[in-house]
């Protein structure tokens, strides 16, 4: 018996999931190191962002592998593309710009020969990572009171559930224009 796919609702469902639980892991990896070591370093914090981006691109990936073939180097798109984003971040004012902007062009490599319109991919990612520092702004923590750890974990938790709301929304878009793409010689053969 054939596979069934997962519906629309469940892609975005599972694609929520497969950035926000990666996020989780990272922090899960970064914090215990920051009490053993005192303060967070660069270093360890590219180190955790390196993890937490493979990790964000083997569970696209396998959420991705659900409605298209051939997403075996989405991972690494997504690890080079998360790397290239870190550097930037620190570098340019326009953070979202840079941070969105690198992650859609890394991962459009892959999707533009997978979906029609790719191009949007790009500039969803930039409207994502817009999305993503305005729940980080709207998050009710407080920065010098509390614990440091706990409010990097909301925060990031609020940037991952926004940008992948956003994000999630739009790949659905891109499988039903897929899919329309796909079915329209059919569609025209029988009129």
């Amino acid at each position: 018996m054939p596979r069934r796919q997962p519906g629309n609702f469940e892609i975005w469902i599972l694609w929520l999931v497969a950035n926000v639980v990666p996020w989780w892991i990272g922090c899960a990896l970064l914090f215990p190191l920051e009490t053993l070591m005192g303060d967070i370093e660069l270093p360890m914090l590219m180190v955790a962002w390196g993890i937490t981006c493979a990790l964000v691109g083997i569970t696209q990936g396998w959420v991705l592998k659900q409605r298209l073939s051939g997403m075996k180097w989405w991972p690494v798109a997504t690890a080079l593309g998360g790397a290239i984003a870190f550097l930037g971040f620190f570098t340019f004012w326009g953070a979202p710009f840079v941070t969105g902007g690198t992650f859609g062009a890394a991962q459009w490599l892959i999707l533009r020969r997978r979906v029609p319109k790719a191009w949007l991919w790009i500039v969803v990612q930039i409207v994502a990572a817009i999305a993503g520092v305005g729940a980080a702004l709207l998050t009710p923590v407080d920065f010098m009171m509390g614990d440091f750890n706990h409010t990097i974990f909301i925060m990031g938790t609020a940037v991952e559930a926004a940008a992948s709301a956003v994000t999630g929304t739009t790949l659905i878009f891109l499988l039903r224009q897929r899919q329309q793409a796909r079915d329209w010689p059919q569609e025209r053969a029988v009129k």
